[in-house]
């Protein structure tokens, strides 16, 4: 009898030129071809896929993944050759603790817990190996959240931390006073002058001019006067509840070659 032989193509796609006969395979595909040697580490019955633990680049090669055995879930990477991490673990490779976690092993990275208003430039930071925080400069503890001695109010917004005690030298110690909330005196002009006034430099009364368009008020005076914006009662008082505080206030000096006083402030 006769035997019929019929021949086809590998179908390695271009990574590779040799095959062999694989019946299973012809069964379920309808090509019996499975590819051998395939290069640009590529795997599958017809090169189509990466070896296990490789990535395929923009230009079909694949390159290996290189997953940190102990920080990473799995040695596969994704698509972008990035690799999946263990708690606290990052970088593409899951090779280095993240920030605000340290100690690296094989279980990931453990949490510092620095706190974020006593850590330095509020960015909470840990050393990698220690875990011990980066602190503000008036601020103390493994994780930053107690006051050095002679320092009180752990504050976000204190670039320092903590504020210096004020005692007038009878004590160096202090601590925040419980049942006080931080607010702040402000006027915005919205809808008035808000009580705000100006005298010249002869105390006497000059006429206040407020302009809702800039949310603003403005003075003027008739010769080369001084003039000085007076604050409301608000502002005024027993204000030792706002040491260590900022007063802030923004000045617009207009034409006519005005100059300002040497002083900004007058208490």
């Amino acid at each position: 009898f006769d035997v019929i032989l019929f021949l086809s193509a590998c179908n390695c796609n271009g990574f590779s030129n040799h095959c062999f006969f694989n019946k299973d395979l012809y069964e379920k595909t309808g090509h019996g071809g499975h590819c051998m040697g395939c290069t640009a580490n590529r795997d599958g019955p017809n090169c189509e896929r990466c070896r296990e633990n490789y990535y395929q680049r923009e230009d079909k090669y694949c390159v290996a993944c290189n997953c940190n055995k102990e920080g990473s879930r799995s040695l596969q990477c994704n698509s972008e050759g990035k690799c999946q991490c263990k708690p606290g673990v990052t970088g593409d490779k899951c090779d280095r603790c993240d920030v605000n976690y340290y100690d690296f092993s094989s279980q990931g990275c453990k949490s510092c817990g620095c706190l974020e208003a006593g850590s330095r430039n509020n960015t909470p930071n840990c050393d990698m190996l220690s875990g011990i925080c980066s602190c503000k400069d008036h601020v103390e503890g493994r994780r930053c959240r107690e006051c050095k001695p002679g320092y009180f109010n752990l504050d976000f917004e204190n670039g320092f931390g903590c504020t210096p005690c004020f005692c007038y030298g009878h004590s160096s110690e202090c601590s925040h006073a419980a049942g006080y909330s931080k607010y702040q005196i402000e006027s915005n002009f919205g809808k008035s002058s808000e009580r705000w006034t100006a005298i010249d430099e002869r105390a006497r009364s000059i006429p206040i001019q407020f302009n809702a368009m800039t949310n603003s008020i403005g003075a003027s005076a008739p010769g080369n006067e001084f003039i000085y914006f007076l604050a409301p009662d608000r502002y005024l008082g027993d204000q030792r509840a706002s040491y260590n505080q900022m007063l802030k206030f923004t000045l617009r000096i207009g034409e006519n070659n005005p100059r300002a006083t040497a002083m900004d402030i007058e208490l």
